[in-house]
């Protein structure tokens, strides 16, 4: 209810919502496995055509969201305003919170590479100088985006997911993707 009563009804994100609705399911994309697990938790969520079960996640609010591109849209969006100091979604303070850099150079955790992007709370600072939110469950992936500086956002949602060492072409589909996309901003 705190999602819904504080993010969802005021960015009025009326596809979004936590768990499994039957009522809402034929608006919902089918899900498919292409990168097959050996675990016996993924056997038993699998269907014939590869496609996947209904499922919930227990690790809620970890997964288990469910939205549209749309309604992602809109969330970005709110993020993007909160990030310049334009969003009365949260405060202010609340917003510098959200996207402060977590590690200075001389404090990374022990396990960190230098070379990998700063974190912020639920978001990461990648090596362009996007700012950017990754979830995945099985059968499905969302990653979003912006750059503070051009204020150009992304929002990719697919039904499937990109973990696994046998997900060679959907991984290089998607590599493809933002290569074309980082293309096409810096107008080449």
């Amino acid at each position: 209810k705190f999602t819904s009563a504080g993010i969802f009804t005021p960015l009025k994100m009326t596809d979004t919502h936590w768990f499994y609705d039957d009522a809402r399911s034929l608006r919902y994309a089918t899900l498919y496995e292409v990168n097959r697990q050996e675990e016996a938790i993924y056997k038993t969520l699998l269907n014939n055509d590869e496609s996947l079960k209904v499922y919930s996640c227990a690790t809620y609010p970890d997964g288990s969201l469910r939205t549209s591109v749309a309604d992602l849209s809109k969330y970005l969006i709110e993020m993007m305003k909160g990030y310049s100091g334009k969003s009365a979604l949260i405060s202010k303070t609340a917003f510098e919170t959200l996207f402060k850099k977590q590690f200075t150079p001389d404090k990374l955790p022990a396990s960190m590479d230098p070379r990998e992007p700063n974190r912020a709370i639920f978001w990461a600072y990648n090596r362009k100088g996007k700012i950017v939110h990754t979830g995945s469950d099985p059968g499905v992936a969302a990653f979003i985006s912006f750059d503070p500086v051009t204020r150009i956002g992304r929002v990719l949602l697919i039904n499937t997911e990109l973990e696994g060492l046998d997900n060679i072409v959907t991984i290089e589909a998607f590599v493809n993707l933002t290569k074309g996309l980082d293309n096409f901003e810096m107008g080449k």
